[in-house]
């Protein structure tokens, strides 16, 4: 039990880094979108879009520091963790001087896409910043990598929080004194140099037996970090394609202006995505334990209950805004921008209501070293995706670069996934599919249809009056799952573990 509640306290620490995060981003959007201006603001987001992309230099990198030193700090063996975190920083310190290459080409580049004339020298100038921004986090996640690995997720948390809270004041304070992109750039450089070194120092702090020197970078220990990391990188690779050539796509062919409307969409669908995904984070470093014991049956444990938690945390975000983001975007964005930008946003929810599902399908082949298949497909996906793009973005615009990201998503998803989740872990694909997506799905369905009957019989002015709709018709969603549930928590109501076991698998429970 006190491991259990170990693992709930980290995905708590994770949640509130991340809620915090999402909320001042929210509640800063319309104020920077309206004080930038369309054009301005679509030429950041193509800025930081393109800056992105290099986060592929990462070469997965971090998936595998992450695994060595929780492996190797469990053992005791600290000589390999200091050569695994030595090896990763001086990998990292080599990627960090090629990102700032790829910068330096870029702030050529970027006067290429149709944007004001008056905008091209400030764009090219907070490419600059966003790439030093880049290098500093590149070698400082390192040691975020080794506070993950020792779950230290309250300290990860904390610094996650005060950059967020760091980077929202200044953009506010930054904002009402009338500057623009360079000055959000710089704030951002100068916060990431301030987060990083702080990382540096709780990891130092945490793991005092860690020795990081440029000697213990050998050979064999960035061989051993290349051979998990090759297909990782793969997969980060073909990630920073499907998430980010949308916005590219849209400015090189549309305009500025249009990658506002898409990315407000695109958004809303990152914000929620992250939950999902943060969950499924945390449970990884449990995975490879597991296999390494022989206990298939807590892994199967897992797939059921992380899915069920993963698919609660996402699906009742994603039916509101399937059936109220129009009126969400009017009233969070303004009107101007609801109607295109709630048409992206309804396209894209297509393909996620299965993806936030395989978050931790996902996880547990990272945890278990089986995610070659997973790199592969996904390289077929990103193809798929930036070619569909390319070609409906020319015959109906915006919507058209939504679809090509949500058809190759749906091919994977609802037909790849399912199987080779099912036959890697030696369980039935109906137990699974029908414990996990299909008993939550019918759970959802009453506030499903709240959301739907709200939308067309009440009037909504203002966002306070969506939030206090949304609060009445929250009710419904824990009415579906009492009466899905309800076998399960009545066979476990003399067990004091049962409720907890509907939350946190049951595997969790036993270490």
């Amino acid at each position: 039990m006190a491991h259990a509640r170990r693992i709930a306290a980290g995905i708590l620490n994770n949640w509130l880094a991340l809620a915090v995060s999402l909320a001042i981003t929210f509640f800063l959007s319309p104020f920077v979108v309206n004080r930038l201006g369309a054009a301005a603001y679509g030429v950041w987001v193509l800025v930081t879009s393109s800056v992105s992309y290099m986060n592929l230099l990462d070469l997965g990198m971090r998936s595998a520091v992450i695994s060595m030193v929780a492996k190797s700090h469990a053992s005791e063996d600290h000589l390999l963790s200091s050569r695994a975190v030595s090896a990763a920083l001086a990998a990292r310190l080599a990627i960090a001087a090629l990102a700032l290459a790829a910068t330096a080409a870029l702030t050529f580049a970027v006067g290429r896409f149709p944007m004001p004339a008056e905008l091209v020298g400030d764009a090219r100038l907070a490419m600059i910043a966003c790439g030093l921004s880049l290098a500093v986090t590149l070698t400082g996640g390192v040691f975020g990598a080794v506070l993950n690995a020792l779950r230290r997720f309250d300290l990860s948390s904390g610094v996650a929080i005060f950059q967020a809270c760091a980077n929202g004041a200044g953009v506010l304070v930054l904002l009402l004194t009338g500057h623009g992109i360079v000055a959000i750039a710089v704030l951002q450089l100068v916060i990431a140099t301030i987060v990083n070194a702080a990382l540096l120092f709780l990891a130092r702090r945490v793991y005092p037996q860690l020795e990081i020197s440029l000697k213990h970078a050998d050979r064999g220990t960035l061989r051993a970090l290349s051979s998990y990391s090759v297909y990782a990188f793969l997969i980060t690779v073909t990630g920073q394609i499907i998430y980010y050539t949308d916005n590219i796509v849209v400015g090189a062919y549309v305009s500025a202006a249009a990658i506002t409307l898409f990315s407000i969409g695109g958004r809303l669908i990152e914000y929620h995505k992250e939950l999902a995904a943060s969950l499924a984070q945390t449970l990884m470093p449990y995975v490879g334990a597991y296999d390494a014991r022989g206990e298939q049956e807590r892994l199967r444990q897992l797939l059921i209950y992380g899915t069920r938690a993963a698919l609660l945390v996402s699906w009742p975000i994603e039916v509101l805004l399937w059936f109220r983001g129009e009126t969400f975007i009017a009233l969070w964005m303004g009107r101007q921008y609801a109607g295109p930008a709630a048409a992206v946003l309804r396209i894209l929810l297509l393909s996620n209501f299965v993806m936030g599902g395989h978050t931790v399908s996902g996880n547990i082949t990272f945890g278990l070293g089986r995610h070659k298949p997973f790199a592969l497909w996904r390289i077929g996906e990103a193809a798929g995706n930036l070619l569909l793009s390319i070609i409906l973005v020319q015959k109906i615009g915006i919507n058209g670069v939504a679809w090509g990201t949500t058809v190759p998503s749906l091919v994977v998803n609802v037909l790849i996934w399912p199987l080779f989740i099912a036959r890697l872990l030696g369980i039935s694909l109906w137990t699974y599919v029908f414990q996990a997506w299909i008993r939550t799905a019918f759970a959802v369905l009453p506030f499903a249809y709240a959301c739907y009957f709200v939308e067309t019989h009440w009037t909504t002015s203002h966002l306070i009056d969506f939030v206090w709709q949304s609060a009445v018709t929250s009710p419904l969603l824990v009415f579906g799952l009492i009466a899905i549930f309800w076998p399960d928590l009545r066979r476990d109501a003399n067990n004091p573990e049962g409720v907890l076991r509907r939350f946190v698998p049951s595997w969790a429970l036993r270490v």
